[in-house]
């Protein structure tokens, strides 16, 4: 088949073509390059079309018309058509429209004088190159890198285009494929290859699953859903955004390998200082550790942990100088951090009694007084009318006067009495009476 007759392109009276039995006598427009292409492409379709419904139509009249359990009566014919169409098989319709396109077309071949650029477009030796290179946007949809770099990356594009035609046409003629399919293969599997063509059953289930796998999609779930041919991608992703080892497509490029790290469950213990969150893919098992002693009760007054408010009774006692003879009996204090219990011991009110001689000093024991801070001695008889004149005792002034003491043996002679209108005149007389020192009485 002549597939480059078409690939006719003139530069300066030198025909691109004229190397590979181009037919000069046809137009040399660009439009008209691609027929060959597309009457190879066409004749695959309708082969693997064929090749396939052969087979389906064999398991539709087992389990349909025939009412089988199963799809055993067309388990040998769907080995001989799937084999046809197995890509690595030496006689599959896959391999056989890509040696008529590279015989005919790819540089290097016998008889053929135009260059990879010249199909490509980049490096073109011609003034009109075929300019393959702008379908690598389209072709990413059919398996492709997402550009177009060399003859062979446009040959796989017009197979894997042609492919995903014929697969999409044996969806439409045939609704209940992915059902057949699945009938047919455990039947297919338990066949025993002849010994002189031991991969014959390999090779035909490996061509039914990747048909199967085509048409159901990638959501496996057995309904139809074709992905091949569809809407140009429109991702914005770029490596860095994909999980390494992933591949994707964005509006630029088709099956790029990400680069994302994939961190899996990572557990962050908290510390003093901010910790950093690696970049990459965490898979939600991560945590950051916790711990049951996070409470107030456990941290100090004035401290927040974490957005847990210490408790007002955790105070730091470092400073705190109190001893057990500080503090009042039973009562209980913390002192550097240790508890310490009180055993000074409760007095209550005290009466303090003055000695009736001299200064008293008195002895206050150990411990705590209730009422005022002063401790005062009461006595009834602790008046101004028991204190002599001049003198004060714990600040009462005496008011009694002092006696005049008497003197034995002596008495004070007694005055006449006087009658009449004569008075008898009476020498006076002068008593001194000695004062007797006031007692001294001091503080007691």
């Amino acid at each position: 088949m002549q597939l480059c007759d078409d690939l006719r392109i003139s530069d300066g009276g030198r025909d691109w073509c004229s190397q590979s039995g181009c037919d000069t006598t046809r137009s040399d427009q660009p439009e008209q390059l691609p027929e060959r292409v597309k009457t190879a492409t066409a004749q695959f379709v309708s082969k693997k079309v064929a090749t396939i419904g052969t087979c389906l139509q064999a398991v539709s009249t087992q389990i349909v018309k025939n009412n089988a359990l199963d799809a055993s009566g067309a388990a040998s014919i769907c080995v001989k058509q799937f084999r046809k169409v197995n890509v690595a098989s030496q006689n599959g319709l896959a391999v056989k429209l890509l040696a008529q396109i590279q015989g005919k077309c790819s540089p290097g071949q016998a008889g053929i004088t135009h260059t990879e650029g010249d199909i490509v477009g980049v490096g073109a030796t011609v003034s009109q190159p075929l300019n393959a290179g702008n379908l690598g946007a389209w072709c990413a949809h059919f398996y492709g890198d997402g550009s177009i770099d060399d003859p062979n990356e446009w040959e796989n594009c017009i197979l894997n285009a042609a492919e995903c035609d014929a697969d999409s046409t044996i969806a439409v003629q045939y609704p209940r494929v992915l059902d057949w399919l699945a009938l047919v293969k455990p039947v297919m599997q338990a066949l025993t290859p002849p010994p002189t063509d031991p991969l014959r059953i390999t090779e035909a289930l490996a061509a039914l699953d990747m048909v199967r796998a085509a048409i159901d999609g990638a959501d496996d779930d057995n309904v139809v859903s074709i992905q091949c041919g569809g809407s140009a991608a429109t991702g914005t992703a770029g490596v860095a955004d994909v999980l390494t080892g992933k591949t994707f497509s964005n509006s630029t490029a088709s099956g790029p390998v990400g680069t994302m790290p994939n961190n899996g469950a990572v557990t962050l213990t908290p510390s003093t200082s901010d910790q950093t969150i690696a970049a990459g893919y965490h898979n939600g098992a991560g945590k950051c550790a916790g711990d049951t002693d996070l409470i107030a009760g456990n941290i100090r007054s004035g401290v927040n942990l974490f957005g847990v408010n210490g408790d007002s009774n955790v105070v730091n006692t470092s400073s705190e100088t109190a001893a057990a003879g500080d503090l009042l009996s039973g009562k209980i204090a913390w002192v550097a951090g240790a508890q310490v219990t009180g055993s000074m011991p409760n007095n209550g009110a005290v009466t303090l009694t003055p000695s009736t001689i001299g200064l008293k000093t008195f002895t206050i024991p150990d411990g705590l007084y209730s009422g005022s801070k002063t401790a005062t001695a009461n006595d009834s008889n602790l008046i101004g009318g028991n204190i002599v004149t001049g003198a004060t005792i714990f600040g009462v002034a005496g008011t009694q006067p002092p006696r005049s003491p008497s003197r034995p043996g002596r008495r004070r002679p007694t005055a006449p009495a006087v009658t009449g209108m004569c008075r008898r005149a009476t020498r006076a007389r002068t008593l001194t009476t000695a004062t007797a020192p006031s007692p001294t009485i001091g503080p007691g």
